[in-house]
């Protein structure tokens, strides 16, 4: 394992960049390149180095590589005044220490004092003149950020599987890596350099003619590198998404011979297998846990862009021919957790009101489920369904080959990996759920309604209160499936984060046995969060809203921190603020629990957007929240809810999903049909659709603050 002393992971400056110049000088290192031909492993592995040397030189001419260093802290609101006041008191305390006198300790306490008073005063106004500083959008956007953001913590001690905690960063380093990428193995970094350490040769085809892929083209990589997200990390090779934006044509049709002669020959090149592992705290979890850490792999954006590329083919030809499970909401177009919370909710609602009527609902977790998936299994499932053979033994190959280079505490380590895909690459999603699907065919026997958004799985299964034993003997029945299916797929299911809740309308208690799951007792849960909602045994959605309206509340107090009467953001950008990053978080999930907004539920709810409104200004204590609505254009919330309500119903109907097979008579789904039924929406028209609800004509900047002003 090599082990180094870093100062920080290096980046290239694209700050001073002339993109004009740039993509003048890699049309001309470009111009004479392009009469390439890749028949063999080595010819592609050159090629490969040939391309990133021409980069290279370009890009350190205008791209230079910089190292962050370790610069002190710089607080700005710092001065001379303070500097000079602090010497003082730290000089009275120690003349105090040293006479002991009544008078030297009565004036290190006045000196104490002032330089207390000084230094909040200074905090204060550098706070101030920081938040006068937003003036757009997305400079409200980060102070957004700033304000409510949750402590985090740094890797430290972990503990061991005996319990104990590690006494040095290498040890806990060991324990992350062998948690996070389950039987690994280290490699140095002299290792990293031989091929022998990296490549399978028996793998590697001989020579071979490279395929003319016709998805592949300058059009199609253009608009592929233009839907990445220009700011996001780059991965070992420093390349971004944004230096990929100024590519010319010259430099794709390169990349196209690439990635033809890649898939061809089912190889990856070496550069493409390197990741670098960033861990990243999961909130609210023991930091002293190797679990509270989850590994996000940085890959070649340029890799990045052939598995998009890929993706998108899939998903034109293979998927679409053979689509996924219908009960799978994760990662497909059309389908969300609002699809997924529908199905669940629907099913159940139309159990529990009837007389006795009751669910049971099952919530599994996955452990480590895109870091343990199978190479060999996730290929041959991926045959079974008829996949295109060039894409799953060009995939195969690369996760049997890749290694990941983590820097943690000042340590560079390196894993080869044999198992899982990588958190962060465009296909990881959809492998998964290929891997997944083969559970939720198996489950179709069990006669429990099955739901899956990635690697949560949701089994429910209704009848009469009565027959609750037999309902449990059918839900350990799909239990025993799942643990099958994933024994076959070398996975295990987490009984710590399993749940498992009964639903009914009765509050009256009862006495039931366990499920049992690993042959670990379940235990019963009184509410459960699942996809983001708070399910609690009666089916009530009141705890949910309670939660929410707590939560945002929080977020508006810490975002009061950064207002006054004379200092602070805009009107306009606080009302943005509101609008546009707190009331989504206060109104997600509406389609389902928007029904219960009724009495106490709706007067907090209308409280705390008067709370939000009144922070846009200067306003009287008693301003009516009426008032407010007017002046900022902002929709009452229960009406904001219902139409939410009904654009969710006609997105429903529009994409032809669950809802409409599965018609339900009472609950969720009968309040926004009523809903949608007043308006008289014309399915026929989405225009006449948008019209009925127009977007509120926002005052501008000048005049809210002529209006506040008044």
């Amino acid at each position: 394992m090599g082990l180094h002393n870093i100062k920080g992971p290096q980046r290239r400056s694209t700050s001073k960049t002339d993109w004009k110049e740039y993509t003048k000088d890699l049309t001309i290192a470009f111009s004479n390149n392009n009469n390439i031909n890749i028949t063999n492993i080595n010819e592609l592995e050159s090629s490969v180095t040939k391309f990133y040397d021409i980069i290279n030189k370009v890009n350190n001419k205008h791209c230079p590589i910089t190292t962050p260093k370790d610069k002190p802290v710089f607080n700005r609101w710092w001065n001379t005044d303070l500097a000079e006041m602090a010497d003082k008191t730290s000089k009275a305390f120690k003349t105090y220490k040293k006479q002991r006198t009544q008078e030297s300790r009565n004036t290190y306490k006045e000196l104490k004092a002032n330089y207390t008073k000084m230094l909040k005063k200074a905090q204060c106004k550098s706070f101030r003149e920081f938040v006068h500083e937003t003036s757009s959008l997305s400079d409200m956007a980060r102070l957004n950020k700033i304000l409510n953001k949750t402590k985090s913590h740094q890797i430290g001690m972990l503990q061991n599987p005996d319990g104990s905690l590690s006494h040095a960063p290498e040890e806990s380093c060991d324990i992350l890596l062998a948690h996070a990428f389950k039987g690994s193995t280290k490699l140095t970094t002299e290792a990293t350099k031989s091929d022998d350490d990296i490549i399978t040769e028996s793998d590697l085809k001989g020579n071979f003619q490279p395929i003319k892929l016709p998805w592949l083209s300058v059009d199609s990589l253009r608009e592929a590198i233009f839907r990445f997200n220009p700011k996001k990390a780059p991965g070992p090779d420093l390349i971004t998404a944004r230096m990929m934006r100024y590519f010319p044509d010259s430099v794709l049709n390169y990349l196209i011979k690439i990635y033809e002669a890649s898939l061809t020959s089912s190889y990856t090149p070496q550069i493409w297998l390197k990741s670098r592992t960033v861990f990243v705290p999961k909130p609210g979890k023991d930091s002293t846990k190797p679990n509270a850490y989850r590994p996000i792999g940085l890959l070649s954006v340029l890799f990045k862009l052939l598995e998009r590329l890929i993706l998108d083919q899939l998903n034109d030809t293979d998927l679409n021919d053979n689509p996924l499970h219908i009960t799978q909401h994760g990662f497909r177009k059309g389908h969300s957790t609002e699809t997924a919370l529908h199905r669940v909710v629907n099913h159940i609602e139309k159990a529990i009101n009837q007389p006795k009527g009751v669910a049971i609902m099952l919530l599994l977790d996955v452990e480590g489920a895109f870091d343990n998936i199978h190479p060999h299994k996730v290929a041959k499932l991926m045959r079974k369904r008829g996949m295109n053979p060039v894409f799953v033994d060009w995939y195969e190959n690369y996760l049997i080959n890749r290694f990941t280079i983590v820097e943690i505490k000042g340590l560079i380590l390196i894993r080869k990996l044999f198992y899982g895909t990588p958190q962060g690459g465009i296909l990881s999603p959809i492998i998964w759920n290929i891997y997944i699907d083969e559970l939720l065919i198996r489950l179709e026997v069990a006669t429990v309604l099955t739901n899956a958004y990635a690697d949560d799985v949701n089994l429910v299964k209704t009848g009469f209160f009565p027959q609750l034993e037999y309902l449990k003997r059918e839900m350990q029945k799909a239990i025993v499936i799942c643990e099958q299916w994933a024994d076959e797929m070398g996975l295990k299911l987490s009984h710590p984060k399993t749940e498992c809740i009964i639903i009914r309308k009765s509050t009256r208690k009862y006495n039931t046995s366990p499920l049992l799951i690993n042959n670990l007792p379940i235990t019963y849960v009184t509410s459960c969060k699942y996809l983001g909602l708070t399910f609690t045994s009666t089916l009530s959605w009141s705890k949910h809203i309670q939660e929410k309206i707590v939560k945002v509340r929080k977020l508006l107090h810490a975002t009061r921190s950064s207002l006054s009467r004379s200092w602070g953001p805009s009107p306009y950008l606080i009302r943005w603020s509101y609008t546009q990053c707190i009331r989504p978080i206060l109104t997600y999930g509406c389609f389902i629990w928007g029904k219960s907004l009724v009495g106490t539920l709706r007067g907090k709810m209308a409280s705390l957007q008067r709370q939000a409104l009144m922070q846009c200004g200067n306003f009287r204590d008693k301003t009516p929240l009426e008032a407010l609505n007017v002046i900022f254009g902002v929709k009452p919330i229960h009406l904001y809810v219902k139409e939410l309500l009904v654009r969710a119903n006609l997105r429903f109907k529009q994409t032809y999903l669950c809802s409409m097979r599965e018609p339900s008579v009472y609950g969720h789904w009968n309040y926004s049909e009523r809903l949608f039924n007043n308006v008289q929406i014309d399915l026929e028209n989405s225009d006449f659709y948008y019209n009925k609800f127009p977007v509120p004509n926002y005052r501008t900047e000048i005049d809210l603050h002529q209006i506040v002003s008044q």
